[in-house]
């Protein structure tokens, strides 16, 4: 055991041990435990794993003092993400309303809009023609449209003025 201590400082120093000192040395824990506590390898290796402990409990502790806000921004995230849902939700509505009313007023709505009114007003210039062609018309008397127009044929005086011919009232 003398070649014991330059064994620790040459790497091969157990080389030159004899085997019934290196079997000495297997059956001795207290030297065993000694040479690897001595070994620079084992020593730069329990550094390493006391740094990385440490860092890894400091990431640990981050992580945990971290946890409340990220649930905190789970329910955030959670709660915008509905939020956002109904807006979607609302602009796919208004933009079916907005092509129900693109459709609504297209041109062609339009022209039968327009048609339909130059229609009501051409049974309402009919009536009063109607009116005046067969005398009927009284100054002073109000609401009698309804009459004029059954006398006129129903707006019919344009197209069939046999119509009129037919229905002209007696002068009073």
């Amino acid at each position: 055991m003398s070649n014991l201590k330059e064994s620790n400082t040459c790497p091969d120093g157990y080389r030159a041990l004899s085997t019934s000192e290196l079997r000495e040395l297997l059956q001795n824990d207290d030297k065993m435990d000694q040479i690897i506590r001595l070994n620079e390898k084992f020593q730069d290796l329990q550094v390493d794993r006391e740094m990385l402990l440490t860092s890894n409990r400091s990431v640990a502790e981050e992580s945990l003092a971290r946890r409340p806000r990220l649930c905190n921004g789970k329910l955030q995230l959670a709660e915008k993400y509905r939020q956002l849902s109904n807006l979607a939700t609302t602009c796919w509505e208004k933009q079916s309303q907005l092509e129900a009313r693109g459709q609504k007023h297209s041109l062609q709505t339009a022209q039968n809009l327009l048609q339909e009114e130059v229609a009501r007003a051409e049974e309402h210039s009919e009536l009063v023609c109607c009116i005046f062609a067969t005398g009927s018309y009284r100054q002073g008397c109000g609401g009698g449209w309804c009459h004029y127009y059954l006398i006129c044929g129903g707006g019919r005086w344009f197209r069939n003025p046999s119509v009129v011919a037919r229905r002209k009232p007696q002068n009073d």
